[in-house]
């Protein structure tokens, strides 16, 4: 890719508060044209501080910032060419909802034709023209929300800056919304940059995820990138439940490592390319629940072993195992409907594309689960 294809870009950006507390530390990420970005991690990571640098509503304390081409590190917010979502939405209550898209067109001193006609436009396009002459408190929290987009979006910004957007909806609405959010997105073109610490949210939505954690970047890449092939122990688990293995390197070739797990014995994986690895060197071997298999009988998988069934729970589409080896506890999730009897003797397996070798770096204890 050419610089031309990156609509924002931060070089080595770090923000240092009074106190001295660094939020931000020499972070430098390049975001492309038309793509929905999430800055994903928990609180404190430095992702909000992230965006509201991108947005101009904080002060860099070193590096730069790129919008189009144009550097904006001290550029004030209304010449940046951002516009804001809030978790809050700011709407103004005195308003009707036409009014309140229209608001920011009035600032720019658009006719009131004008700019009631663009803010009906695009009413029709978030598929509320029925909402039009309601005031803010007489609509729901989905379509409050939808209005604070429309709002955004009516004045044509180069990037679009959502923190949070989501996080004051019910589980239900929100997952309306996620898939309501991609849709806009994607019809628009417009890049969106968004800031959640919900790990389903970024892989329902993002076309990358960046994945901080202390005010860096832990690793970055595509949905399927950070949950299959996660890069630490610390993504691995921060994406979802997952079972760690400590083990040692026995062999390796270009696409697979076999390993030693001082419980299971030797095991077969798949190698991550971006760790390097030697003889006897320790790793952590990371299995999902959901790519395990549980059966009475010794499963086909190159990798099994055999355990003593402690819990299973119903959750729904799936049902939750919890297996014990040795003193170890194994999750396995399944979407099979025949239950079995705990107490009993199980096996479990797994293929060498189920499991990834990580780095022990920075790692949590061995043998744990999350």
């Amino acid at each position: 890719m050419t610089d031309a294809d990156y609509i924002v870009e931060l070089q080595n950006v770090t923000k240092q508060f009074g106190s001295g507390f660094t939020a931000v530390q020499q972070l430098s990420l390049q975001i492309r044209r038309g793509e929905f970005l999430t800055l994903l991690g928990a609180s404190g990571c430095g992702k909000t501080t992230t965006l509201r640098m991108i947005g101009g509503l904080e002060t860099v304390s070193s590096g730069a910032i790129y919008i189009d081409g144009r550097e904006v590190t001290h550029t004030p917010p209304y010449d940046r060419h951002v516009s804001l979502v809030f978790q809050d939405y700011a709407l103004f209550p005195h308003l009707t909802v036409e009014e309140n898209i229209a608001f920011g067109l009035k600032m720019r001193g658009i006719s009131r034709t004008q700019r009631l006609l663009q803010a009906r436009d695009m009413l029709e396009f978030v598929q509320l023209p029925h909402v039009a002459k309601r005031k803010p408190h007489q609509i729901s929290g989905g379509q409050r929300q939808r209005v604070a987009l429309a709002r955004s979006l009516v004045l044509q910004p180069t990037v679009l800056l959502l923190d949070e957007p989501l996080g004051a909806l019910d589980a239900e609405l929100r997952r309306q919304m996620q898939l309501e959010l991609k849709r806009i997105q994607t019809q628009v073109g417009i890049t969106f940059i968004y800031v959640t610490h919900d790990q389903q949210e970024a892989l329902t939505m993002s076309d990358r995820i960046v994945v901080m954690r202390h005010g860096k970047i832990e690793q970055m890449g595509t949905p399927q990138e950070i949950y299959d092939r996660p890069q630490t122990p610390f993504v691995a688990q921060f994406m979802g439940q997952c079972n760690l293995r400590y083990a040692q390197v026995i062999s390796f070739d270009q696409t697979t490592v076999s390993v030693l797990d001082p419980v299971f014995g030797p095991l077969r994986v798949r190698r991550d390319r971006t760790v390097p690895l030697s003889p006897q060197q320790s790793v952590v071997v990371m299995i999902r629940p959901e790519r395990m298999h549980i059966s009475l009988q010794r499963p086909p998988q190159i990798n099994s072993v055999q355990g003593i069934l402690n819990a299973q729970i119903y959750a729904g589409s799936v049902t939750r195992f919890v297996v014990q080896v040795d003193h170890d506890e194994i999750i396995v999730e399944s979407a099979m409907r025949s239950p079995l009897e705990v107490g009993s003797p199980v096996y479990i397996g797994w293929d060498v594309d189920d499991a990834i070798a990580l780095s022990d770096g920075h790692s949590t204890p061995a043998l744990s689960y999350v």
